[in-house]
């Protein structure tokens, strides 16, 4: 059967619950947009998709061809319904060097999802190559971009550009997989100029008030699509691979030790993120997420949709990742720790509503007024509709959500307008990177999602059966895909 997956299809709504007669914390609503103040409720509901495993407890994959992702043409203006018609190409020397991370990573994001479609995956194929082929001619020429740390930098050592890897080495494992041929010699001219990355490409990472986990999630995630690539064509990935988990080790470790897990001692002022372990118990110490100077939980689960997407990269790739793996300077697998985001995240949300509150610490100055915890981007708990994941890879209890408390389990049916432009502008904020991050690798991939017999085709490895008693003890998985 044709798995058909349309971008709006997947903006659907969600279902509503009543709220508790709990007073909810104080709630931060973005300012400026009337749809950013949308707000959900969710539950942690069971689709048919995951019944249906349930009840069978294996996969047949047989007879799944490849998903469609079909652009909207009526939200599209000045070029056809194809997003890669979008992208820039054949751009000046200045143009090269002045460049905008985020309108390149929603560049590749557009060029990925055409990839998927039978209308435009050779218009993607063009744009990709000449794309990569314009970057790196400029770069081989001896052209720098400036980091948004501050760096002077070959073009794919900019900061998280692990993002524009995961799409590129997607929408090319998607183009092969639809029978797609296309010059080969600039995406591994990519691959090798990436292979040098820093792990971290923020120097002034590794401290309280500016973690590291996002270099290191969004680079191990480029890395471990290059790993899925190099094995679809028939080359040992086994490099891309240990990069990738090696950069997941450092994510999953505590502050003190590569920069990245906060693990936050409770009442510290001056903040310290080097709390001891043993104290979470007791409550005396928090693994928080922590960015842009403050308690902020978007960059602690928010993270975790890139651990998805590396997740997803290294199952097709055949090296599936063990969460079970124990970081060996806390004592904590990395579930644990993943499960610990959640819960802070999960502590900051208004009651009945998918709004983040206004009670977050300012990580320069404890004592000082509390900072709104969607940060200014205007970030929300719908945005990370992790269930799916958490619950299939980590073995998370589904039930563990309380009636009033938002489940993690619905995307933002309103992604699209949550500014000005649509997600669709390649100058959007909320766009298709986040789209595909966000929604697609973390979300709908997974047991549950729609494109989850897609991937699953898409596996180099023999599926294996999966046992009654192990769907139900929800026990984490190395193989749960």
């Amino acid at each position: 059967m044709n798995t058909v997956v349309s971008m709006m299809a997947l903006l659907g709504g969600v279902s509503p619950e009543s709220t508790s007669g709990k007073v909810p914390p104080p709630c931060y609503r973005p300012m400026g947009f009337a749809t950013t103040a949308v707000l959900l409720r969710g539950f942690w509901g069971c689709p048919l998709a995951w019944l249906m495993l349930l009840l069978v407890g294996t996969f047949d994959c047989q007879g799944i061809e490849a998903a469609q992702v079909s652009p909207p043409s009526d939200r599209l203006t000045g070029h056809s319904r194809c997003l890669s018609r979008a992208v820039p190409l054949h751009r000046s020397w200045e143009q090269e060097r002045d460049v905008d991370i985020n309108r390149e990573f929603n560049d590749y994001a557009g060029i990925y999802l055409d990839s998927v479609s039978a209308e435009c995956k050779q218009i993607a194929a063009k744009a990709l190559i000449e794309k990569l082929e314009g970057t790196l001619d400029f770069a081989d020429a001896g052209g720098t971009v400036m980091s948004p740390p501050g760096m002077v930098v070959h073009p794919f050592h900019n900061w998280l550009w692990g993002a524009a890897m995961t799409h590129m080495f997607a929408a090319a494992m998607e183009l092969r997989y639809n029978g797609v041929s296309f010059p080969e010699s600039a995406l591994l001219r990519a691959r090798d100029a990436f292979a040098t990355i820093p792990d971290n490409q923020d120097p002034g990472c590794a401290v309280p008030t500016n973690g590291c986990m996002d270099d290191y999630g969004l680079t191990a995630s480029g890395f471990a699509w290059i790993a899925a690539y190099e094995a679809r064509v028939g080359r040992d990935p086994h490099v891309y691979i240990e990069r990738a988990r090696r950069l997941l080790t450092k994510m999953f470790e505590p502050m003190s030790v590569s920069g990245s897990v906060c693990y936050y001692v409770v009442g510290s002022n001056p903040a310290r993120c080097d709390g001891d372990p043993a104290g979470i118990a007791s409550g005396k110490v928090r693994i928080i997420g922590v960015g842009h100077g403050m308690e902020n939980p978007n960059y602690g689960l928010g993270l975790m949709t890139a651990v998805a997407s590396s997740s997803l990269a290294l199952f097709l790739a055949g090296f599936p990742v063990d969460f079970t793996t124990t970081d060996p300077t806390s004592n904590l697998a990395w579930r644990e720790i993943a499960i610990e985001l959640l819960r802070h995240a999960k502590s900051k949300i208004c009651i009945g509503t998918a709004s983040f509150t206004a009670n977050c610490l300012d990580l320069s100055n404890p004592a000082g007024p509390a900072q709104a915890c969607g940060d200014v981007f205007g970030y929300s708990a719908d945005l990370y509709s992790l269930r799916k994941f958490y619950v299939t890879k980590l073995g998370y209890p589904s039930g563990d959500s309380l009636a009033a408390e938002f489940g993690f389990d619905s995307f933002d049916p309103n992604y699209e307008w949550r500014q000005p432009e649509t997600m669709l502008d390649r100058n959007a904020f909320w766009g298709l990177n986040r789209f595909v991050f966000y929604n697609l690798f973390a979300n709908e991939a997974w047991p549950g999602g729609t494109l989850n017999a897609h991937f699953r085709q898409m596996t180099l490895i023999p599926w294996p059966e999966l046992s009654m008693s192990h769907i139900f003890c929800w026990t984490p998985g190395v193989w749960i895909f």
